[in-house]
């Protein structure tokens, strides 16, 4: 009989809540380390340091000397612009230009799909219509 020496477990992620965000600025601000951070709130020391980086903002002292301070809110504003920046883009936006010019073509010309993407290939180069067929054209115009 075969062991099963199967010892690697899904890894789970989840992004910080608004409390940790708030646990890590009062254990940071009363000198704590990283280590000691992560343990109540259950989460790595890595990812302490990284949303420590993120939200730190630079302060002047009243002596003019600059040190570091962290703050949740601009943590949190990266946070969500790097989030913004996930995922696939939709083709349909980058094509609006095509689109419009197909559409015109069908409805005022009486062209069928496939002759507005074969013409806009010829005239134009782009690689955006040679993208595109011409069902896509046809579910873009209707839905």
């Amino acid at each position: 009989m075969a062991d099963s020496y199967f010892n690697t477990h899904a890894r789970v992620f989840s992004h910080l809540t608004l409390d940790q965000w708030g646990q890590i600025k009062a254990l940071r601000e009363e000198g704590h380390t990283m280590q000691y951070i992560a343990d109540p709130l259950g989460i790595h020391k890595s990812t302490v340091s990284r949303e420590l980086k993120r939200g730190s903002v630079p302060q002047l002292k009243t002596d003019r000397t600059e040190h570091e301070v962290y703050f949740p809110d601009p943590g949190q504003r990266i946070y969500e612009i790097n989030l913004s920046h996930c995922g696939a883009t939709y083709k349909f936006v980058s094509i609006q230009p095509f689109l419009a010019f197909a559409t015109e073509c069908i409805e005022n010309r009486h062209w069928s799909p496939d002759v507005a993407v074969g013409v806009a290939k010829k005239t134009t180069g782009s690689a955006r219509a040679s993208s595109v067929r011409g069902g896509c054209i046809i579910t873009s115009i209707s839905g």
